[in-house]
């Protein structure tokens, strides 16, 4: 006559990839150099829990013959299932002090976070419990998941990175959806379901980050293009927490409860310490992080039946009232008729449907942003910033003493000689720094190379005299 139960499953995964050139290696590579490290964790959790019988499932299963499920009718059914999870997942890659990675085409240094966690596959909650009771029935479901996913990468002290083209990315990507169901059948009194659900990503204290350091020291070589990107991301759409109560009586009262919350901190960062040096021809710099948190309490109550109540209320009837007065015939024939209304209380029957009750809320901060509106991104660089690569100057005179068409200086000439004009550096600075949602800040200086590498003059017996104008500079 009584049924109770409780179910539940607890899941902590814990993964760390770490990728270490220990301190004073040398690589060399041919042509390309990758250092990478990935850090995948997968959670699938699906928790379920059904107690007692109603008064619907006896007569159902003795019409149907299902003998073997005949069982008594709970007079009070109550259970719970409950799920919890906790994902610390981490991808580190390290330079340590003094290593250097180098490689005549392109170096690239990942660090690669993915995490998911999910109900289980086909299913649409982690944790759902069912109750059925013939007169009270009370089922509650609770999914409580929690998340550290970090992509990491450490140039320490005095490392060096050279290549034509250098490429250094931090991603940390999150799929995540907490969801719970509380669904209570009852016959005749009362049925109360109610669902829980929490997404926590990272802390206050400790973000879900993807992040680059440059330690004091450390010089980053890319002739062409320096790379350097931090990207923290949602993956398959937003994070979602969901919680469904249902509350279904055959008769009088059917609540159902529901609250979903969720916090997500989570940041972006590259950051650069003094005496740091980064140099290239094309330098850019990128923080970024793209979340949103979807927080729905789905609440559905129910009753199939009216309630029958005795009811007092007012009834009003007029009343005609004819008063004679004492009067000598024949006057005593003449007489006054008075109109009342009478105000009486009696009793009647109503039937009143109890209305269901259903309570939803949301609760936790949503993606945590600054004041402002945007997120923690941060691009702090310190130390110097060097634009290199100007292209090479010449000057050719032909035989016959006209100006090469390859030639890249100026000149005027007259009869016998060639006046060479100004010899300018054709470098131009190309750095991007890009933290849309976020705050580039610190101390950088940036540096511009005006030195020309190689510069080739060659002159022709056809015009002796090669000479720089007065005004001409180099």
């Amino acid at each position: 006559l009584l049924a109770g139960g409780a179910t539940q499953t607890t899941v902590t995964a814990t993964t760390n990839a770490v990728t270490t050139i220990v301190a004073n290696a040398v690589i060399n590579a041919g042509n390309r150099a990758d250092i990478t490290s990935v850090a995948n964790t997968v959670v699938r959790t699906f928790t379920e829990g059904n107690t007692g019988t109603s008064l619907t499932e006896l007569f159902t299963n003795l019409v149907n013959g299902n003998f073997s499920n005949i069982g008594m009718p709970s007079i009070l059914a109550s259970g719970g299932a409950g799920s919890g999870i906790t994902v610390n997942n981490k991808a580190q890659t390290i330079l340590d002090p003094n290593a250097s990675v180098n490689a005549t085409n392109q170096v690239n240094i990942t660090a690669d976070g993915d995490t998911s966690v999910r109900p289980a596959d086909g299913q649409e909650f982690s944790a759902a419990m069912t109750t059925r009771g013939a007169t009270l029935a009370n089922a509650f479901a609770i999914t409580d998941v929690f998340i550290d996913s970090d992509a990491l990468i450490d140039i320490r002290q005095g490392a060096k990175v050279s290549s034509l083209n250098v490429n250094i990315d931090a991603d940390n990507q999150i799929s995540a959806l907490a969801a719970a169901r509380g669904n209570a059948l009852v016959d005749i009194e009362g049925a109360h379901g109610s669902a829980f659900t929490r997404l926590n990503i990272g802390t206050a204290g400790n973000y879900s980050e993807a992040k680059i350091s440059f330690a004091t020291g450390t010089d980053i070589i890319g002739t062409d293009s320096l790379r350097i990107d931090a990207t923290n991301s949602q993956k398959d759409g937003n994070l979602r927490s969901r919680a469904q109560g249902r509350g279904e009586s055959n008769l009088f009262v059917g609540i159902a409860t529901a609250r979903s919350e969720g916090t997500a901190y989570v940041q972006s960062i590259v950051e650069s310490a003094s005496g740091s040096a980064m140099r290239s021809g094309d330098l850019s710099v990128n923080a970024e992080s793209n979340f949103g948190l979807d927080r729905h309490a789905e609440t559905i109550s129910s009753t199939l039946v009216t309630k029958t109540l005795t009811v007092i209320k007012e009834v009003a009837r007029t009343v005609e009232e004819k008063i004679c007065k004492w009067m000598p015939w024949p006057l005593d024939k003449l007489c006054e008729v008075v109109t009342k209304t009478v105000i009486s209380l009696v009793e009647v029957l109503e039937d009143i449907v109890v209305a269901a009750a259903s309570y939803p809320s949301q609760g936790g901060l949503g993606v945590v942003l600054n004041g402002n509106g945007t997120y923690k991104d941060t691009i702090n660089l310190n130390g110097d910033l060097y634009n290199i690569g100007s292209s090479d100057q010449s000057l050719k005179v032909n035989a016959d003493g006209s100006i090469d068409a390859t030639s890249t200086i100026g000149t005027t000439q007259d009869a016998n000689n060639i006046y060479v004009d100004d010899i300018v550096s054709s470098a131009k600075m190309s750095m991007t720094f890009s933290a849309n949602r976020g705050q580039i800040i610190g101390n950088a200086v940036m540096r511009v190379n005006k030195n020309i590498e190689n510069l080739t003059v060659e002159n022709s017996p056809a015009k002796p005299g090669l000479r720089q104008n007065q005004r001409a500079g180099l």
